[in-house]
């Protein structure tokens, strides 16, 4: 009797006392110890994080030239990042519950529920609440936490916390870190996959919600779900778009977007886990440059501490000033060419893409001190160079570079261009041949097959009214547009144009006969000034600086040339142009006026009147 009696009892309690024991070992109590509260606040910024993680990680990259990147997505960022996108933080769109904000002070669902959802079972209502998502790494993968409270009616409430465990896997797509499904928790107790599915089936049918509609919702988040496979990936380059789209059209962040995924499909950006979180690796021994390199001096003459300044570069001046230029060699017997050497070319297109600041992203954090940091990265500059020192070019070739800064780590684009031939008369052509990034001199650097983000970034790269961009993305450089627009238009004739190691240079003579004669008249008045006088009255009206002085200097050889019959050589004349070039702007402009108060007053009209009003 004792026997069946204690068979009786086991059974008893097998049956009664193994469900409330499934129930304790559920039952999670407080599940707000378990979340990272501290995290929770109204001004969180997980971009921000991930912003001074980022800048913290190129400080130290810089310190050590020989050192590769590593940033570290940490649970603190990752967690601040679900916390925003529940709230719907920017950049995230529409979120779960904008008033969400758990903390001990708060008691009821809508700060304390990300979704809350009540429904009647057999006349019973029960109310069932998400109070909580988080991560916690470890060192093959996350563990990712979902509180849960289950109310009946004002009697009864049932909290627990389900764990998903999710192992790394390997990636396919360039850019992304998956995580497949390895087990599942319901407080302490294992839960298999197929009963996973079937709850959240159940929970579909029985509630309003509808896991897939939201899955689905946010198109734009780094993060997407397979339900089916129990997978969830994140996606590093979605993550920059949506980081970079608050500007609409943009032809950077289009470019930052190419040259992300070309390094990861050469393996040199990688997801890896560290225990503390997800980190990524970047190689940068075949990306950057010396910190020397910088963009032209030229360019940054456009700018002052408070950026871009339009007002510096005047197309027109320029131009008017290589007119000048070219009649001067004309003059003294040069080779006669029309030349637009690269700094004008650059300035040009540098005032027309407004100094770049369309191409650059300035990111406010806060970091761990809670000091306010700024991370700026983007392109400074695209800039023309016929004669590189450190990329390798042949005839008919130049390269356009452009200077990435990446929070002070450097890398240089290189983008070759050739001469098309067959172009009409008075057109120069230039197409896209190869892109390298980082290439500087014999070092390892990347070469870029998919061009095609570098031809849409020409596209918006036009300077009116001589450089354009035609309809197979090349440079259209029209040599009669640029010498209408030094002067008058229709008096001058575009014979070829072709470039070399100086800049671009046009074969050119007056458009008829009658300015013809004008043009001859005008070289042949200022080589007479040129022979005699011009260094004495200029010594009295320009300044005393070194520029001036070397060119006085030169000007009294040039003079001294002149007058024994002969033609200065080329050497002499190279120099010559080049001292003018380097005076200042009002050196310049005492040097014009002196000239020109020396030439014949009845050919200097009949010039003005003629090719330039």
């Amino acid at each position: 009797m004792k026997k069946f009696l204690m068979i009786v009892f086991i059974m008893l309690l097998m049956v009664l006392g193994l469900p409330v024991l499934l129930l304790g070992l559920m039952y999670e109590g407080d599940t707000l110890e378990a979340m990272p509260l501290e995290l929770y606040t109204e001004d969180a910024d997980g971009f921000g994080m991930l912003y001074a993680r980022i800048d913290e990680a190129l400080a130290a990259a810089q310190d050590d030239e020989a050192a590769n990147l590593t940033i570290a997505f940490d649970e603190d960022v990752l967690n601040t990042l679900i916390f925003n996108f529940v709230r719907g933080d920017a950049p995230f769109k529409d979120g779960l519950n904008p008033d969400y904000l758990p903390s001990v002070a708060c008691e009821t669902a809508a700060c304390g529920s990300i979704l809350e959802e009540t429904f009647i079972h057999d006349g019973r209502r029960f109310i069932i609440r998400l109070e909580g998502v988080f991560v916690r790494f470890h060192e093959t993968g996350m563990r990712l936490h979902a509180a849960l409270a289950l109310s009946y009616g004002d009697r009864f409430t049932f909290k627990t916390v389900v764990t998903l465990d999710l192992e790394h896997v390997s990636d396919t797509e360039p850019g992304t870190f998956t995580l497949a499904y390895a087990g599942a928790q319901i407080g302490r107790v294992p839960v298999p996959s197929r009963i996973l599915n079937t709850a959240m089936t159940l929970f579909d049918r029985v509630t309003s919600y509808d896991f897939d509609a939201v899955i689905q919702a946010d198109s734009d988040s780094p993060f997407t779900i397979d339900r089916q496979a129990l997978q969830v990936t994140f996606d590093a380059l979605a993550m920059i778009e949506q980081a970079t789209a608050t500007v609409e059209d943009d032809p950077g962040a289009d470019l930052a977007l190419v040259l992300l995924e070309t390094l990861w499909q050469d393996d040199l950006i990688h997801f890896g886990l560290d225990g503390l979180g997800l980190a990524l690796h970047v190689r940068l021994s075949h990306l950057r440059v010396p910190p020397a390199v910088t963009i032209p001096a030229s360019l940054q003459a456009q700018q002052d501490d408070a950026g871009f300044m339009p007002e510096a570069f005047v197309l027109q001046d320029y131009l008017k000033r290589q007119l000048e230029t070219w009649l001067i060699e004309h003059a003294l017997g040069g080779t006669g060419r029309f030349r637009l050497p690269a700094d004008v070319i650059n300035g040009a297109l540098y005032h027309e893409a407004g100094g770049f600041e369309r191409f650059q992203y300035e990111f406010d954090y806060r970091n761990d001190a809670g000091n306010q940091g700024i991370l700026w990265t983007g392109l400074e500059a695209l800039w023309f160079d016929f004669a590189p020192e450190d990329v390798e070019v042949v005839a008919g070739e130049v390269v356009v570079f452009g200077l990435f800064d990446f929070g002070g780590l450097k890398s240089r684009l290189a983008l070759t261009n050739r001469r098309v031939d067959g172009a009409s008369d008075g057109v120069l052509v230039l197409e896209l041949t190869q892109v390298t990034l980082g290439e500087h001199g014999d070092k390892p650097h990347l070469t870029i097959s998919q061009t095609e983000a570098f031809t849409t970034l020409f596209a918006n790269m036009a300077v009116e009214p001589f450089m354009s961009v035609d309809a197979n993305a090349r440079w259209v450089i029209d040599g009669t547009a640029l010498l209408d627009a030094a002067g008058t238009t229709g008096v001058w004739s575009v014979h070829a144009i072709d470039m070399d190691s100086a800049g671009i240079f046009l074969e050119v003579t007056p458009s008829h006969a009658t300015l013809q004669e004008t043009f001859e008249a005008m070289t042949a008045a200022l080589r007479t000034v040129f022979s005699s006088g011009l260094s004495v009255a200029l010594e009295a009206a320009i300044d005393d600086s070194p520029e001036s002085s070397a060119l006085l200097d030169q000007l009294t050889q040039i003079e001294t040339v002149l007058t024994s019959g002969q033609d200065p050589d080329a050497q002499a004349i190279t120099l010559l142009l080049a001292q003018i070039d380097a005076l200042s702007s009002t050196a310049r402009a005492q040097f014009t006026d002196t000239l020109e108060s020396l030439l014949d007053a009845t050919v200097l009209a009949r010039f003005n009147a003629d090719f330039r009003d």
